[in-house]
Formats: structure tokens, C-alpha cells, sequence
């Protein structure tokens, strides 16, 4: 049995009136290895429908494997819109090819909404990456590395992402009610 993610799909629903919602999902120690060709994802590998994904952590200790197209930290592949808040993306996603830090691919046409998060994920792509960060994304940090980063997020170091500086640095997520900072750890 192939094992892509928590979730294989998300919203498999053909009426196309139904939305899911993912949240509040700390994960920490995981590891997935996919050869599947629907994508491979921590919380899911594929979303047939809307989804929203709300207060999801991925620690530094997860790491996702996989040789085909589409690894996300959050969600593989998806042919809909995509709507994320309050995530923290920080595992290593290794794919075959469009290898992104929330998602992997994401059919034309379809949104990817980011609102009050950030990522320090390692990202490595065996072939062509895309790393389409948003189509529309508010306050969302990521960590400044060698390469390309789509300019809707804001670059920061390691070093600016952790501990008090986290929240000197990561104005837009709301430290009084949903985040707090970790001595020399992430939010």
C-alpha cells in the first residue's frame, strides 16, 4: 500500500458543492517516500475540490520523498483553489519535479492563498521546478537561500525567523493570540 500523505485526497466530491477543511494539525517526525503518480503532500497528495487549511505545523523533522511530479509540504497536487492561513512548513520535500513548500502543482486556473504564514523548508527538485509560491498571498515569510522566490513573500534569514526576532520580523502573524515565539526555535 502506497502511502502519499495523511490524506491520499482531499474533497473527493463530484457534485462540486462540497469544500473540505484541514485544521489544527501539529506534525512532527514524519517521513513519506511516494512513487505515486498523484502527487505526495504531509497533510494530503491531491484535492479534487476547494480546500482550506487552517493552523497546520510541520517541524523540521518531516521529510517527504518522492520521484514524480508534485510534492508539496502541505498538499501535492491540486486542480482547484487552494486557501491557506496560519501555516508553518518547515520539513525538507524532495520530488521528481514542481516541488513547492505549501504546494506542489496546482492546475491552471486555480488560486493558491496564503495569508499569516511561513515556511523554512528545503526544497530539491530532480528535474524542472516551479515554485509558484501565490497567486494572492498576505504576510507569508520565507527563508532567503540561493535561488528564486516569487516577490509576494518576504525574504528573511534563518536567524530573523527565530526566537524574539520572529516576532520583531514576522509583523503580519498575530503573536498575541495565535503564534508565539520559541527560544531559538520557530514560531
Amino acid at each position: 500500500q502506497r502511502v502519499m500523505g495523511l490524506f491520499s485526497y482531499v474533497g473527493a466530491d463530484n457534485s462540486g458543492t462540497y469544500k473540505t477543511t484541514i485544521k489544527d494539525l501539529n506534525m512532527t517526525n514524519a517521513y513519506i517516500e511516494s512513487t505515486a503518480d498523484d502527487g505526495a503532500g504531509f497533510v494530503a497528495a491531491q484535492a479534487s475540490r476547494v480546500t482550506y487549511f487552517d493552523g497546520i505545523y510541520i517541524d523540521d523533522t518531516c521529510e517527504i520523498n518522492s520521484t514524480v511530479k508534485g510534492a508539496g509540504g502541505i498538499l501535492g497536487q491540486s486542480e482547484y483553489n487552494v486557501f491557506m492561513t496560519n501555516i508553518a512548513m518547515n520539513g525538507k520535500v524532495v520530488g521528481g519535479s514542481n516541488v513547492g513548500a505549501f504546494v506542489g502543482t496546482l492546475s491552471s486556473g486555480a488560486c493558491l492563498d496564503i495569508k499569516l504564514s511561513y515556511t523554512s523548508a528545503d526544497l530539491y527538485a530532480q528535474g524542472v521546478t516551479d515554485r509558484n509560491l501565490a497567486s494572492a498571498s498576505v504576510n507569508v515569510y520565507v527563508v532567503k537561500k540561493q535561488g528564486t522566490v516569487d516577490a509576494v513573500a518576504t525574504q528573511l534569514t534563518l536567524e530573523q525567523m527565530k526566537g524574539e526576532a520572529a516576532k520583531e520580523n514576522m509583523t503580519g502573524l498575530s503573536f498575541k493570540y495565535i503564534w508565539e515565539t520559541v527560544e531559538n526555535g520557530f514560531p
